[in-house]
């Protein structure tokens, strides 16, 4: 038989661009489709006497439309009655290499799936049960080890259920999975470990928390002791460090069991993953450690540190240079709002003196206070409260309402350069973003206690039993300038107690405006940061205490020790720390993830389930 002159019948109109030999053969050039008698001829020399061709129709199939050039077809059923309505295309660049695949599952218990190959981007998997589509991030998300689809606890599915995924990996990564771990062990220390699937291998007898042997599969591909020189090898199952000093055939032996603060399991099946953690798995990465050690003074709460250790920021040192602040600070009694106009008495004349020359001068002034509202005037008095001088507040922080009998502060800016108001306003969000920020790049000890970097809460059980559920809006000076207008649960930190109060439209005699104080207490960080100076602000229970080692730690490392390229990946980086992972791709830790078999029991090597106290199986993670 001539196969360049074969003719196929085709039973529908609608057919597929492409028809597959275990090769694609294109329409037009390969073959040729005749719609008056549904058949097509093949024109190729790419199949042979005897192929199979597989011819797909498209209409009750994958696909309910076909192109011709630039025009898309959809078949006269989804056409009839239909009108005015919006036709959603989505079109997929390189389709084949893009390698589109679809898996399907019976329903477990764990209500996790392990596809077949990694996924990069939540954006090209998509998961349906029963036909429905689940949505992405909300009924179902991809786990670390970026192979794991698990279903989130509002899907409720059941023996029978099918679960379908549909994924989508580019063709060149689609076999790279890197992976690395990043352990901090209980000295401190921080350990940077490549994860290996070249240098995995598995238990081929169970082991317990008590062995002292371990069996695996082959011991070869994983990093040798020197016992000479006392340098073990190491491997982490199921979470566990494990050293050892000897390899007898495939057994590790001269063990060392949960080392570095790790703890073993119970007891561990066949075929757990043992994955080699030793020094041919340490990445190429230092990290340098900048340290200070002071001695406290009694009462003194800030320090300054050392030039080595530097903090990110972000402001701009020659905008901020262009400027000086003066504050003037009304007490009881020296002043009062009227009209949107702020008599103010300060009794510093120096202040007074240094601010009207600036005036004087034409610089520009901007202030700010709490609670005045923007455009209040502001006018001044020496003690005789004779008439001194009037500035408009341009950038005040806004609030409801003020009273007479609170110390009131306003900071007056007067610039010295071209900088504007709204961008010396800029330059000081800056340094509060980055003040919040620079406490994440060091760690500080007084007294060999590491101080919190993060504000707190306690409940005070002596004042109520429980708090409502709170949406903290923000603080206050006092109790009595809490807002008027709240929504239920909006919060406020009074700073003079640090209590926390709750909106809760209370009509009790205690309470203001509708706030109450339910026992919530906020606990301030125990140190803050001032990148201007460089400096660290202590603030610990019951105050500093005088010769106290105050121990400042911040983690660095070298330019050349960057793990990815910028704005690359790290699977496509260039960098050292990317092409040692790159070298050896991973095997991700699975066990963390699934279950064994028999819904998650755990089983001898003689297929029994292992029982606890009460006779019920005994579960794995």
């Amino acid at each position: 038989m001539n196969m360049s002159r074969t003719k196929a019948v085709l039973q529908n109109k609608y057919w597929k661009e492409r028809t597959y030999s275990f090769c694609s053969i294109k329409n037009g050039f390969d073959f040729i489709l005749n719609s008056t008698d549904n058949t097509i001829t093949v024109y190729t020399s790419k199949v042979k006497v005897g192929d199979a061709i597989a011819v797909v129709g498209l209409i009750d199939g994958e696909y309910d439309f076909h192109i011709v050039g630039k025009t898309l077809y959809t078949p006269l059923k989804a056409q009839t009655g239909v009108s005015n309505c919006n036709l959603k295309l989505i079109t997929f660049g390189n389709h084949d290499s893009m390698l589109m695949r679809t898996e399907r599952f019976p329903q477990n218990s764990l209500n996790r799936y392990q596809i077949s190959r990694p996924i990069t981007n939540m954006s090209y998997v998509w998961v349906s049960v029963n036909g429905v589509p689940l949505k992405s991030n909300v009924e179902y998300d991809v786990m670390d080890d970026g192979v794991t689809v698990r279903l989130t606890d509002d899907v409720i599915t059941k023996s029978g259920d099918e679960i379908v995924i549909r994924s989508m990996s580019d063709l060149n990564l689609a076999s790279k999975v890197l992976g690395y771990k990043i352990f901090t062990d209980m000295l401190g220390r921080t350990h940077y470990k490549r994860l290996s699937k070249e240098n995995t291998t598995r238990l081929t007898m169970p082991l317990s928390h008590t062995d002292t042997e371990i069996n695996v599969e082959n011991a070869r591909l994983l990093t040798p002791p020197n016992s000479s020189k006392n340098l073990p090898g190491v491997v982490n199952i199921n979470g566990e460090r494990i050293e050892f000093l000897e390899i007898t055939g495939n057994k590790l032996k001269k063990l060392r069991r949960g080392t570095f603060g790790t703890s073993p399991a119970f007891y561990l099946d066949v075929n757990t993953k043992v994955i080699d953690q030793g020094v041919d798995q340490t990445l190429p990465y230092v990290e340098r450690i900048n340290k200070q050690i002071l001695y406290t003074t009694a009462s003194v709460n800030t320090y300054v540190l050392d030039q080595k250790i530097k903090f990110i920021t972000t402001y701009d040192p020659a905008i901020l240079n262009q400027t000086t602040q003066v504050t003037l600070t009304g007490f009881l009694g020296s002043w009062y709002l009227n009209d949107n106009v702020l008599y103010f008495n300060e009794t510093t004349t120096n202040s007074l003196d240094q601010l009207k020359n600036a005036i004087d001068a034409g610089k520009t002034i901007y202030a700010s206070a709490d609670g005045l509202l923007e455009n209040t005037k502001v006018i001044l008095f020496y003690d005789d409260y004779n008439g001194y001088t009037a500035v408009t507040i341009n950038k005040p922080t806004i609030t409801d309402t003020w009273y007479t009998n609170t110390p009131l502060q306003i900071t007056f800016t007067y610039l010295e350069g071209s900088a504007t108001p709204d961008q010396i306003s800029a330059e000081l969000e800056k340094i509060n973003t980055d003040n919040k920020n620079a406490v994440n790049q060091i760690s500080v000890f007084y007294g060999g206690h590491t101080l919190s970097k993060v504000g707190n809460y306690y409940h005070d059980l002596d004042v109520s039993y429980d708090s409502p559920i709170i949406n903290l809006v923000g603080s206050t000076s006092t109790a009595q300038i809490l807002p008027t207008i709240a929504s239920v649960g909006d919060a406020y930190i009074i700073e003079e107690n640090n209590q926390v109060w709750i909106y809760t439209a209370s009509l009790e005699s205690s309470a203001i405006n509708g706030f109450v104080y339910k026992g919530l207490n906020y606990i301030e960080p125990q140190f803050t940061v001032n990148t201007l100076d460089n400096s660290i602000t202590l603030n610990v229970k019951d105050g500093v205490q005088d010769n106290i080692e105050l121990v400042i730690m911040q983690k660095n490392y070298g330019p050349n020790e960057e793990w990815v390229n910028t704005g690359t990946s790290i699977l496509e980086s260039t960098t050292e720390i990317a092409k040692f992972l790159q070298s050896k791709p991973a095997e991700l830790p699975d066990a963390f993830y699934y279950g064994n078999t028999r819904d998650g029991e755990l089983i001898t090597e003689n297929g029994e389930a292992l029982l606890d106290i009460t006779g019920s199986p005994l579960k794995g993670k």
